[in-house]
């Protein structure tokens, strides 16, 4: 056993002598930060790629209730019948004055 800090510590007695008992890890440290650095960074991408997930299912959901809603309107239905017997005229004097060359 070693003394650091007036604390005792079992640095490797039995075992690896690169175990190391702040970390709980085996190794050299900086390799052990990096691979911590790259999990929260992986870790980070994917929490990432879940919200953008999330707010593009809200927002087609939002999309689909807003179409379903003016489907459902009758005010909608009028305005498409209005442009149908505009669209219905307007060929029907086309035709007219094909017709009359």
């Amino acid at each position: 056993m070693e003394v650091r800090n007036s604390r005792m510590s079992m640095g490797g007695v039995g075992s690896n002598s690169t175990y190391n008992p702040r970390t709980g890890s085996y190794g050299n440290s900086s390799v052990t930060a990096m691979n911590a650095n790259m999990d929260d960074l992986v870790v980070g991408i994917g929490s990432a790629f879940s919200t953008l997930g999330n707010y593009t299912m809200s927002a087609a959901e939002m999309a689909k209730r807003q179409a379903q809603a003016a489907i459902n309107d009758p005010q909608f239905h009028n305005a498409t019948s209005f442009v149908n017997r505009g669209v219905s005229t307007m060929w029907r004097s086309l035709s007219a004055s094909v017709q009359s060359m």
